[in-house]
C-alpha cells in the first residue's frame, strides 16, 4: 500500500502518474530531494518582471512590454539552481511560449499545489534555456509586424550548439538528470 500520496487537488486526475506506479517510487525516495534536475528547454516562468523589447514598426522605435509572473507551483526559494539562458548569455532564463514551464512542471511540480503534482516534486530545478520561441523571433526579425517568418523558424528554433554548451553546463554545474 502506497505510503507517499500527495494531497492535491488535481492529483485524482493525473492518471498518467499512477500508469507508471510513481507512488511506489515515492515511497523509495519521496520526490527526489536531493537530485537537480537540469531542464534544457524553452525557459521558466521564475520571477516577476517586465521584459522590455526595443523593436522597429512603420520605421518609429517602439517598445513591447512583457509581463511575467513566477510559476508558484514550479518555483519556490531555494529551489533553482544555477538557471542559464543561453539565448541572451545571462541568468534569466524566462520562457516566452510556455513549453519549458509546461515541462519543468511535469519534473518537479510542487506537492500540495492547486493543479497536481510533478514526477520529482522535491528536486531542485536547473532551468536552462536553449529555444528562441517564435514570439522572440517576431519581436527582433519581423521588422513590419506582419511578415510571416521563414518556415524554418515557424514555431521558434533551438540550435544543436547551444543544446550542447547546456549539456555541459549542467554537468559542470551539479544536474545529476537532465531533460
Amino acid at each position: 500500500h502506497p505510503e507517499v500520496t500527495p494531497t492535491d487537488p488535481g492529483f485524482s486526475r493525473q492518471w498518467h502518474m499512477r500508469v507508471i506506479n510513481l507512488e511506489r517510487a515515492w515511497d523509495i525516495n519521496d520526490g527526489a530531494r536531493d537530485v537537480v534536475v537540469a531542464v534544457i528547454d524553452s525557459g521558466l516562468a521564475m520571477a516577476s518582471d517586465v521584459l522590455r523589447f526595443p523593436r522597429y514598426y512603420d520605421g518609429r522605435l517602439q517598445v513591447i512590454n512583457v509581463p511575467f509572473a513566477p510559476s508558484t507551483d514550479i518555483v519556490s526559494s531555494n529551489r533553482l539552481v544555477a538557471p542559464y539562458d543561453f539565448m541572451y548569455e545571462d541568468t534569466l532564463p524566462y520562457d516566452m511560449d510556455g513549453h519549458g514551464t509546461h515541462v519543468t512542471g511535469t519534473v518537479g511540480q510542487l506537492a500540495n499545489a492547486e493543479s497536481g503534482v510533478g514526477v520529482a516534486f522535491n528536486a531542485r530545478l536547473m532551468p536552462i534555456k536553449v529555444c528562441l520561441s517564435e514570439w522572440e523571433i517576431l519581436f527582433f526579425f519581423a521588422e513590419d509586424g506582419v511578415t510571416p517568418l521563414p518556415p524554418a523558424f515557424e514555431g521558434g528554433v533551438c540550435f544543436a550548439s547551444d543544446e550542447a554548451r547546456a549539456i555541459r553546463y549542467a554537468a559542470d554545474n551539479g544536474a545529476k538528470v537532465l531533460n
